[in-house]
């Protein structure tokens, strides 16, 4: 009698273990599938996300390509002032050619990018949604990389116009630059100054050929800074097309 009491007793306690057990295994599967869908949205995330940097990266490839051609116009612009300047500057120089060159040295110019989601990623504290530790890298440090481009740009800028600007003030008459900074002279603007340019003294005044060689130094530095920016970009892109085919 006592041997039966102690199987019937056995009995429930087996099936409570058996139900323990099923309900470790219930919890474990409902934390595998719940681990197995945050991988899959995160990885649908990270999809989304690498298309967006995808056409980000291109559109700022096209205006820095646009930029670049901007500053090395000014850049060639300043190297062909310089070839005329000094003591033995030719008498015979045409005040036209001189004036365009003088319009397009003194440009400045700046890169605005379009780093919407790069800059979101990183402020958001969301950059370790991209798997790849070399685009992550990529993507941290541009906006030092643009920075750095970014202040050239105001160095340049701030050459225009706290001392180039005055000393064609007291120089130059603005009206005939800006005439000469049509397409065609005299298609549109005020018209030309009757004051006289004397472009040949200009180019023999060494202030002049002091402040467009440090413009030349300005440009010469931010295309150096704009090539950095041109390798890093396209670098990212390598990254983000190897990203999205080993994901597909």
């Amino acid at each position: 009698m006592s041997e039966a009491r102690k199987f019937g007793a056995s009995v429930p306690l087996a099936r409570l273990v058996a139900e323990a057990f099923l309900i470790i295994i219930s919890i474990l599967l409902a934390f595998s599938l719940d681990a197995w869908w945050g991988a899959r949205q995160e990885a649908a995330e990270e999809q989304d996300i690498l298309g967006r940097l995808r056409a980000e990266v291109e559109a700022n490839l096209a205006e820095l390509s646009e930029r670049r051609d901007a500053h090395e116009k000014v850049r060639r612009a300043a190297e062909a002032l310089l070839a005329l300047t000094g003591p033995t500057a030719p008498q015979d120089v045409s005040e036209d050619s001189v004036g365009r060159l003088i319009w397009d040295a003194t440009a400045a110019w700046s890169y605005d990018p379009a780093d919407g989601v790069i800059v979101s990623l990183i402020g958001s504290g969301r950059l370790g949604i991209i798997q790849d530790d070399s685009l992550r890298t990529e993507l941290a440090g541009w906006p030092a990389l643009v920075s750095d481009m970014q202040e050239d740009e105001e160095a340049a800028w701030r050459v225009v116009d706290s001392r180039i600007t005055p000393f064609l003030d007291r120089h130059l008459a603005w009206r005939t630059l800006a005439d000469l900074s049509a397409d065609s002279a005299g298609s549109y603007g005020p018209g030309r100054s009757e004051f006289p340019n004397e472009v040949v003294a200009l180019l023999q005044n060494r202030e002049f050929e002091n402040l467009i060689a440090g413009k030349l130094d300005a440009e010469e530095s931010i295309l150096s800074f704009s090539q950095q920016l041109v390798q890093s970009l396209e670098r990212t892109l390598r990254l983000i097309d190897q990203q999205l085919r080993s994901d597909s």
